[in-house]
C-alpha cells in the first residue's frame, strides 16, 4: 500500500487526471453523496461497524 500512495503521491495533477477517467455520471453521483455527506455527517457509518456487517472484521 505504501508503495501505490508513493506513486500515487509522485504524479503531478495533469497526470493524476489522466490516470483514471470518472464516467460523467459518477462524477455527479459523487458529487451528490459528498453534499449529502457534508450536511449529515453523523450519518456516517464507522468502518469497523461496517467490516463487522459484512461479517469480515
Amino acid at each position: 500500500m505504501a508503495l501505490a500512495i508513493a506513486l500515487w503521491d509522485s504524479l503531478d495533477d495533469q497526470a493524476r487526471d489522466g490516470a483514471l477517467p470518472v464516467d460523467p455520471a459518477l462524477c455527479v453521483e459523487l458529487d451528490r453523496r459528498w453534499a449529502n455527506h457534508l450536511d449529515n455527517p453523523e450519518a456516517a457509518v464507522p468502518w469497523d461497524e461496517v467490516r463487522s456487517q459484512l461479517g469480515i472484521g
